[in-house]
Parts: structure tokens; C-alpha cells; sequence
């Protein structure tokens, strides 16, 4: 019986396929050896065939049984489960034994033994396959294989693996060759139990870089590629690669995230190179230019054979003499002396190329999109010293025609003061072909025009993302609600620069923070005043100003943060601004495809009367709490000094209630601030757990704060916390965007 579903994909010999014994010496076979050649040594190539070998001995009858590493999120409920993770680090595995009583009897597990070929075994094998009880004649496809790191932390097991870089400089024993689907994607959160251990170090991009080629050469059946820190910075990787990717004749989607310096980017065009060496059939390319700060070291394992300090002179030795053939014609781009084949790429649809903020983008961008005719998806490019050609690339855009539905903007305003690139672009687009634009760091201002040129896709804009957002006027924001009746999302976030780093401060926000806050806010006053046609939303994330509120507290009162919660919204002119309120969360609760709903309140303060507060110490007023049976009474100016026992302020959740697919209820939610903490009820957490049954998050905490210390938690949040133990409480520590790069 085939050892693979589809033999007729594998690279290697169908003697090899049907007699896997013959797998012991495959690593011999020239072209293999000629195309890695510039990462292996001949004692490289010893040490697998000798590994190859043990491997074999071990697994024995298991050694070609079909691998699936797709393991669904809620693997643990299905006592069934068919799927067993083998994984590398000893306390991954003494979790893994406290849930392998919900795998199905039979199962084969392997164990970690203190034999020296069984500690080589976890340093490779272990830490990468997945055995599976299905027969082979009843796998009817290629699985899919997604190495990335989940992990369940209730149970602390992993439910997928994390790509790690072996003992045996990162390549798999046996081969895999049947994948469809490769993701390695950096997660720092998730990486310090890998990192913390001494048998671990950084490794470099060049090895990355290998380790993606060799599963790219044995995997011509790839589809979907998502891979961190490859290295593209000298001629020779990236050759192997191109000619790698030039053997994936399904590939579909290519994203690649790589560290380079504008001067490797100028010099190379390898965006350029790499895209015109994929098949035609690709249908997303994405080449990001830097990766997280935090993420750019790889879990290996350090080995005496295997140098991670080798020169480039050394690698050069080993390498074939001719790297690649590619045809090259007069029109082409050059890369160390080896043409571009540009060729048509008709079914590219989503293109991301990497930023050159030192020499502009137009020689690379505007050649790759006069071959791209179906593109839906732009990162549109950096404007750096040298100006874009901005009128090269809109007759590009015009002529060819391009059709895009999505546009991304992400550099500081610093290389486009008043977006003037994405603005023309906008513009000169057919009206209403425009769906989804995500832009960081915008200002908007009396000579920015692209927010009046969006209402010209008023009627197909569904996504709208303000990321790190300097100034958006409070009409502007308007207008996307009463205007854009198929928005599904609208994200406005403030940058780092706005306010403070964390959100909060324990020494309150400066008047700066306070007025930039404002700049990208909408009044509650404001908000009411017009229609909202999106009814249809599912993600509304915005910042809410409201704009009637004073704290004029005496100065002996202002340490008494509790006493100034509860008189700050009785200090004001009648109920009209609780009626406006009232009528704010009327158009909330209309929305009733809300699923994330993140609105962050922020005060207007008079003078520097605000000191020790900024948005994140604002609760949404009345947001939370229950209608009292008796409306509270509004006291007069004149007895408002003398109060001692203010009446309780009105609850509107009640008017929330048509939002049941809500998952996600994050922003000026805190429950733990003083006045909240009193005046939250348990009939509002009863109807939080009856009325929103998909809530999966809710930052009723501060950020950071564990679950586990139940016994701190708030009067009353312990019922909502036992009721729903799944539920999510706090938020997430997180910085703000940077505007510097």
C-alpha cells in the first residue's frame, strides 16, 4: 500500500514511495544535494543519511504513516480525537499526560526516555509529527499541516506545534510530503518556555531560511505558505529560494516576514525577484520587511556539529557553481547578474511588497502592477527621499484597469504629510469599488482631502481601520456611521504619542494627552444627532467624548475618587444630557451584528481641575447598571455642596439587549473603579449571563489582572466569574502604535 495519499506528488522515486527501506540512502540523490547545497556540507550530508537511517530503525512500521498536525481548537472536548501532539519539551509533555486520558484507547504515544537516540529522536521527530489511527486508504487528501503555537492555557497543552530548529540544523527526519499548508509564525507570548531552556538558542535568518527550503523542496503540493525570518539580505538564499518557489506548481498564497535594511531592499529587489519566480497560480503575495522586535529569535537545539558562526566564506565553498538558470530578456530588472522573468501574474490578487523608505518605491511597484490585472488587495508604498511617481502609478491603476476593493496604509506622515498617495488613489478609482482601507498614523486636517474622497465608496466601504490615528475629526466619524450602509467594521485607534504608553497613569493625563484624545473622539451629544444606516456592523471600535462633563469637586474632596465619581454626573444642566445618553446607547443597541464593541471614554477637563484621571479611569456612565424602579432626582446647583447620600445614577443596559452575538465587550468598562464597584448590582451581571450568551471577553478588570485571585475580585463579579469560567476579564497589556520606524 502507498505510504502516501497521493504519491503522484512526491518528489521522490515511486520505489522509494513503495519501498520505504530504499529511504535510507535518499539523501544522496544529486539534485537534492545540488539544490542545498549551499547550506550542507559533506558531513552534513553523512550525519542524515546516518540519522536517516536510526530514524527508520525507530519508527519501523510507522515511519511513512500519514501525518495530520491540524488540531482543532476544542480537541480536548472530543474523547474521540483521533490526533496525538508529540512534542519536545519535557514539560509540554507532563502536561500532555494530565489530558491523555481524553484520547481514544490505542493510540500510540511515544515516550521520552533518557537514551541518547531517543533524546535526538524528541530534538527532531518528536517535536514536529502528529500520529494518526487512520487507516491510510482512508485519507482521501493531502492534510493540512499548520505549525504554529496555541496553547491552551487552562489545561497548559499545546493544541498545535510550534516550528522548532533541530539538532540537525532544522531539517525533518523522515521527510514530509505530503503538506498543503506550511505556518510558522513568531508568537513571543508563547515562545518563553521554549526560550527559557539552557538546550535552546537564538538561530540565524540563514538557517530559517534553509529549513524553509528543504520542506518547500519535498512539498510540491503546497498551497499556503506563512513563514517569519527568512533571510534575504545576500544573493545566493534568495536564489535557492526563487528557484524553490519556481517548483511549487499550486501555490497559492505567499507570505514571507524578513529582516532587511533599506540598502538590501534598493539593491536586491528581491520582492520583485521572489514574486516573478512563483507560479502563475498564486494568488497572494505578502513580503513584510521586519518582524516584531521580540520575535526574532527561533527555538534550536545547540549541537557540537552544527556552527550557527560560520562565515558566508565558508557556506560559499560548499556551494554548486551555478545557483539558477532563469531566462532573462532586455526589459528585465537585474539581481547580482541574474535577470527577472516578469511574466504575467493573472490570478494575483493581494500584493504586499517590502518599504524603502530611503529610495521610494517606483521602479520596483510600478513594473510588478503593469503584470498584475486581477489585483483586488494593495499595501500601497512608502514615500521615501526620492519622491513616488505618483502619476506613473495612477495611469497604471487606470489603464490597466485595476479594480481594487482594499487598500493598506502604513507608514508615518512624516513621507506623505497630507496622504496625498493614497488620496489619488482613492480618487481615481470608479465610485463605490472601494471596500476596505486600513491606514496608520492619518491626521486629518484643512488640506487632507482623502476622508471626503472615502464618501465617494460610501456605498461598498465595509472595513475601515484608523490605526495610531493623530487626529479624526468627530464629524468624519459621523459621517462613516449616517453614510456607509455596508460597514462591517470601523476601528479608530489612538498612537503612542496621544497618551500615555499604557493607557493610564497614576499621575494623570497632561492637558496633551487629554486634547489629543479629543481630536480623535465623538461626542455623545454630537453622535445622536444623526441617523447611524450601519446596521449591519460587527466591529465598532471608537473613542467617545463626553463632552458635557465638569469636575468641579472642592479641592479637600479630589483624593475621595468615589465621592467624585458618583457627583460628577449629578453636576449637570437638567436631564437632557441623560436623555442623550439614553439615546446614544438606543443606537447601540440597534446594532444587533455587534460581536466586538470597544467604545474608551474620555472627559473634557477645564484646566488642569483633572489631575488624576485620564480615559481609562472614565467608566461608561450607566452602561453597566440596571434602571432603577424610581428615575433619580437631579438636585439643584445650589444644594449640590450639601449632598451626602446622592441618589443612584440611571442604568440603561436594559437597552443593550438586541446585541446577542456579542463576543467581545472591551474599552471604558472597568468595574473595579470606585463608584463602580458600589454601584454594580448582581442583577446586571444576571443579565450579562442571560442576555449576551457568546461573550467570550470582557475587560471589567484592570489589564494584567489574574483570574486565578478569585477572592479579589469585585462584590457580585464572583457569580459572573463561576457562571461563566470561560470568560475573559481583563485585558490585554498593550502598546499603543509607534509612530517612529
Amino acid at each position: 500500500m502507498p505510504p502516501f495519499s497521493d504519491p503522484h506528488s512526491s518528489v521522490l522515486p515511486s520505489s522509494t514511495l513503495l519501498h520505504p527501506s530504499a529511504t535510507v540512502t535518499f539523501f544522496s540523490i544529486p539534485e537534492l544535494v545540488s539544490h542545498l547545497g549551499y547550506f550542507l556540507s559533506a558531513q552534513d550530508i553523512a550525519r542524515f543519511r546516518a540519522t536517516n537511517k536510526a530514524y527508520y530503525k525507530f519508527f519501523q512500521n510507522h515511519f511513512w504513516r500519514t501525518v495530520n498536525l491540524l488540531v482543532d481548537e476544542d480537541w480536548l472536548k472530543h474523547p474521540h480525537s483521533k490526533t496525538v501532539c508529540l512534542l519536545d519539551s519535557r514539560p509540554a509533555i507532563r502536561s500532555f499526560a494530565h489530558v491523555a486520558e481524553h484520547l481514544k484507547p490505542g493510540v500510540p504515544l511515544m515516550h521520552v526516555s533518557s537514551r541518547e537516540l531517543l533524546q535526538d529522536l524528541r530534538a527532531t521527530a518528536q517535536e514536529l509529527l502528529a500520529m494518526t489511527t487512520l487507516p491510510l486508504d482512508a485519507v482521501s487528501k493531502r492534510p493540512d499541516w499548520v505549525l504554529s503555537n496555541s496553547s491552551d492555557t487552562r489545561n497548559g497543552c499545546f493544541s498545535a506545534i510550534y516550528i522548532a530548529y533541530s539538532a540537525n540544523a532544522g531539517l525533518l527526519f523522515p521527510p514530509m510530503t505530503n503538506l498543503t499548508r506550511l505556518e510558522c509564525v513568531h508568537k513571543p507570548g508563547n515562545l518563553n518556555e521554549w526560550l527559557s531552556l539552557p538546550s535552546r538558542c537564538p538561530a540565524t535568518n540563514r538557517m530559517a531560511t534553509m529549513f524553509l527550503c528543504w520542506v518547500l523542496y519535498f512539498n510540491k503540493g503546497l498551497t499556503h505558505i506563512r513563514f517569519d525570518g527568512v533571510d534575504l539580505t545576500a544573493h545566493k538564499p534568495v536564489r535557492v529560494l526563487a528557484q524553490t518557489l519556481s517548483g511549487l506548481a499550486h501555490l497559492k498564497s505567499l507570505e514571507l516576514s524578513t529582516l532587511m535594511t533599506p540598502l538590501d531592499q534598493t539593491r536586491d529587489l528581491v520582492g520583485e525577484y521572489l514574486l516573478f519566480h512563483c507560479n502563475h497560480t498564486l494568488e497572494t503575495f505578502h513580503l513584510k520587511a521586519e518582524i516584531d522586535v521580540t520575535s526574532r529569535t527561533f527555538p534550536v537545539v545547540v549541537t557540537p556539529w552544527y556552527d550557527h558562526t560560520l562565515t558566508e566564506e565558508y557556506h560559499q565553498e560548499h556551494a554548486p557553481p551555478n545557483w539558477m538558470k532563469s531566462s532573462f530578456s532586455p526589459a528585465a530588472s537585474e539581481i547580482g547578474g541574474v535577470g527577472i522573468p516578469r511574466m504575467p501574474m493573472p490570478f494575483l490578487k493581494s500584493l504586499r511588497m517590502p518599504d524603502k523608505t530611503e529610495m521610494g518605491y517606483t521602479d520596483e511597484l510600478c513594473p510588478v502592477l503593469e503584470n498584475c490585472p486581477a489585483l483586488e488587495s494593495l499595501v500601497l508604498p512608502t514615500v521615501g527621499q526620492r519622491p513616488l511617481d505618483i502619476d506613473r502609478l495612477l495611469s497604471i491603476i487606470k489603464e490597466q484597469p485595476l479594480r481594487l476593493k482594499r487598500l493598506t496604509v502604513d507608514y508615518p506622515k512624516k513621507y506623505d504629510e497630507f496622504h496625498e498617495t493614497p488620496g489619488s488613489v482613492i480618487e481615481i478609482l470608479e465610485p463605490h469599488t472601494l471596500e476596505s482601507l486600513s491606514i496608520s498614523f492619518f491626521k486629518e486636517g484643512p488640506y487632507t482631502c482623502l476622508t471626503s474622497k472615502l464618501f465617494r465608496h460610501s456605498e461598498t466601504l465595509c472595513d475601515l481601520i484608523f490605526d495610531a490615528v493623530e487626529c479624526l475629526y468627530s464629524t468624519t466619524i459621523l459621517n462613516f456611521l449616517g453614510s456607509c450602509r455596508a460597514l462591517k467594521k470601523l476601528v479608530v485607534r489612538r498612537g503612542r504619542s496621544n497618551c500615555s504608553g499604557n493607557g493610564s497613569s497614576d499621575d494623570g493625563g497632561s492637558e496633551e494627552d487629554l486634547s489629543a484624545l479629543q481630536n480623535i473622539s465623538i461626542a455623545v451629544t454630537h453622535a445622536i444627532t444623526k441617523p447611524w444606516v450601519c446596521l449591519g456592523i460587527s466591529h465598532l471600535e471608537i473613542p467617545v467624548m463626553l463632552d458635557w462633563l465638569a469636575y468641579t469637586v472642592p479641592m479637600e474632596q479630589e483624593k475621595d475618587k468615589s465621592w467624585k465619581w458618583i457627583h460628577d454626573w449629578h453636576h449637570t444642566q437638567g436631564n437632557t444630557y441623560w436623555i442623550a445618553l439614553k439615546t446614544f446607547y438606543q443606537k447601540i443597541g440597534a446594532l444587533r451584528q455587534l460581536e466586538v464593541l470597544d467604545l474608551k471614554a474620555c472627559v473634557v477637563y477645564p484646566g488642569n481641575s483633572a489631575s488624576g484621571a485620564t480615559w481609562s479611569d472614565v467608566t461608561l456612565p450607566g452602561m453597566l447598571l440596571m434602571p432603577y424602579q424610581q428615575p433619580p432626582k437631579v438636585p439643584s446647583s445650589s444644594s449640590f455642596l450639601s449632598i451626602t447620600s446622592p441618589p443612584p445614577p440611571p442604568g440603561f443596559l436594559d437597552l443593550l439587549g438586541g446585541l446577542t452575538k456579542l463576543r467581545e465587550l472591551r474599552g471604558s468598562v472597568r468595574v473595579d473603579l470606585p463608584g463602580m464597584v458600589s454601584a454594580m448590582r448582581l442583577d446586571s451581571y444576571r443579565w450579562i449571563a442571560t442576555h449576551w450568551p457568546a461573550l467570550k471577553v470582557a475587560e471589567f478588570l484592570q489589564p494584567g489582572y489574574q483570574s486565578a485571585f478569585v477572592y479579589t475580585l469585585p462584590p457580585h463579579l464572583t457569580w459572573l466569574y463561576t457562571e461563566r469560567p470561560f470568560l475573559k476579564l481583563a485585558a490585554d497589556k498593550k502598546l499603543d502604535k509607534s509612530p517612529s520606524k
